[in-house]
């Protein structure tokens, strides 16, 4: 994602932000500000959109542009990273984890690999040290389905470590895709009923 493009996504959010803590003194809020704003960056952001707002079961906000509406399914790439860290500090709170357990403590792979050393800390900041797929367009071109989330992690344990854990920032999924791992573990419930329910 460019500069420009994270720079207005960041601004976006920050107002959304901001309107949703006041949301409570402010039930019925005019949305004028945040239209105005996604309209003026429309073309930048991709022309087709779709912005919504929930508080429990509630839509309080809803803007659909361009040739999206709510009912489209698109994928939505590195949006859902934050929702797996927001899921993983739900978990830390009831104190079922801490950001310091040591992921084969749930996922016994890890210590097979002898990499019982990474935790959960290490997953949400992108510093397992675990090696990625390599270049991208090759991993575009060679990405399969996995038959399960776990299916996928237990191949993570196998790869290469390619820097020593917590000493190399990588962006990627896999760190996230190992945490999501095991809220699965801890809660027996598949990683998409979690973020139905718990989210």
């Amino acid at each position: 994602m460019s500069y420009k493009v994270n720079s207005i996504c960041m601004k976006v959010i920050s107002i959304v932000s901001f309107l949703l803590f006041f949301q409570p003194v402010f039930s019925q809020y005019d949305w004028s500000e945040l239209n105005r704003e996604l309209e003026a960056k429309q073309k930048l952001l991709g022309q087709d959109m779709v912005a919504m707002i929930w508080k429990g079961d509630s839509l309080l906000y809803k803007k659909e542009m361009g040739s999206f509406n709510s009912k489209i399914q698109a994928p939505i790439a590195s949006c859902s990273k934050w929702l797996t860290a927001a899921l993983v500090m739900q978990f830390v709170d009831e104190g079922k984890l801490s950001l310091d357990d040591k992921v084969a403590k749930y996922i016994p792979e890890f210590d097979k690999y002898f990499k019982g050393y990474i935790t959960i800390r290490h997953c949400l900041s992108h510093m397992t040290g675990i090696e990625d797929d390599g270049k991208l367009v090759k991993r575009l071109l060679e990405r399969r389905k996995f038959a399960s989330l776990e299916e996928e992690v237990n191949g993570f344990a196998a790869r290469d470590i390619r820097a020593n854990t917590g000493t190399d920032f990588w962006y990627g999924n896999i760190g996230l895709n190992i945490a999501g791992r095991v809220l699965e573990v801890i809660s027996k419930k598949k990683f998409d009923v979690l973020i139905r329910t718990k989210l």
